[in-house]
């Protein structure tokens, strides 16, 4: 058995011994209201739903590999090949995008939230390989949806920040 599948098993029999456990809890405490059981049956059922997809996903078959020499002939052909990344999930890189997210957090309770999730955001697309005015552009689009949404359409506010 391959290790997806595995892995789609061990989940799914997580998913059946805590949905056990959530439908011991009450229904609802509060007439018309969702009670403990609604979250965790929802997210559990997302899990068993995803492990199923996992577990009949055939795998992606590898493309047979280019010699440097056909790589030559279609480059003087002016086509490119993309070649697959191997990259290895590395721990480090993950710490530096979610400190990254930390600094926006930080200057979200000091600068406000614009100006926090702006600068934030816009670290973690530089370092992820965008350009700089590309990132901020993008950054203070998804800010300002937000940030409109929120406060202006939903009417919670966000954090103006302790200094401004």
């Amino acid at each position: 058995m391959k290790k997806d599948k595995i892995i789609a098993v061990l989940i799914l029999g997580f998913t059946a011994f805590f949905g056990y456990i959530t439908m011991q809890l009450p229904a609802s405490t509060m007439e018309g209201e969702p009670g403990p059981k609604f979250f965790p049956a929802i997210l559990l059922a997302l899990m068993a739903l995803c492990a199923l997809i996992l577990f009949f996903l055939k795998p992606k078959e590898k493309q047979p590999e280019i010699s440097e020499e056909e790589i030559k002939k279609y480059e003087d052909l002016g086509m490119e090949i993309e070649k697959e990344d191997d990259e290895e999930f590395e721990i480090g890189k993950a710490m530096i995008l979610f400190g990254c997210f930390l600094l926006g957090i930080i200057l979200m309770y000091f600068l406000g939230y614009i100006i926090g999730m702006t600068v934030g955001l816009t670290l973690m697309l530089c370092y992820v390989g965008w350009k700089v005015p590309k990132a901020v552009l993008i950054s203070l689009i998804i800010t300002c949806f937000v940030f409109g949404l929120f406060d202006i359409l939903l009417h919670v506010p966000l954090p103006a920040g302790k200094l401004l």
